[in-house]
């Protein structure tokens, strides 16, 4: 074994120097996986942002679908009110103007002691009653419409209030 010494020497220190090649190659890996580790950090939340995005384009596709169909429910209810006064017969929309000249009637008629808003009140009550069938299914859904936009997160509430208006009457 003394014979060989030189070369265990040799092969001793030639490990050394591995080891330390293998612990600076490491290093340098490590660094560029903490490289690639920032990379797709940055990348994920780039990701993320986009998801943010598209998830807030779907919310806002699903409530202006909603919102359309309600509306699109609004002027089929509309459409399918019908009054009816001796040989007068209406539809739809034309049917307005029949329920103002009706509740102007019946609010002209209304004596009240107690002041105009308790006459108006008088007055509502007395149409609301003659014409309830006809009206009470107009009015739930145009509230039901009113609601479901207060309810949404969206800051554009007057553009779908003034939609909404877009339908009435006048």
């Amino acid at each position: 074994g003394d014979s060989f010494g030189v070369i265990t020497s040799l092969f001793s220190g030639l490990a050394f120097v591995g080891i330390i090649l293998t612990i600076l190659l490491q290093r340098d890996e490590l660094q560029l996986q903490r490289k690639e580790l920032a990379f797709t950090r940055e990348e994920l939340k780039g990701q993320k942002l986009q998801l943010e995005a598209q998830n807030t384009t779907l919310k806002r596709q699903n409530f202006e679908n909603t919102f359309f169909q309600l509306l699109r429910l609004h002027n089929e209810i509309t459409n399918s009110i019908e009054c009816r006064d001796g040989s007068l017969h209406l539809e739809g929309s034309k049917c307005f103007k029949f329920f103002f000249s009706q509740f102007s009637t019946i609010y002209r008629n209304a004596t009240s002691v107690q002041g105009e808003e308790y006459k108006i009140n008088i007055a509502y009550d007395t149409f609301f009653e003659n014409y309830q069938n006809e009206l009470s299914r107009y009015f739930r859904n145009l509230y039901a419409i009113v609601k479901f936009i207060e309810n949404n997160e969206d800051e554009n509430i007057a553009l779908y209030v003034n939609l909404i208006r877009v339908q009435l009457t006048d």
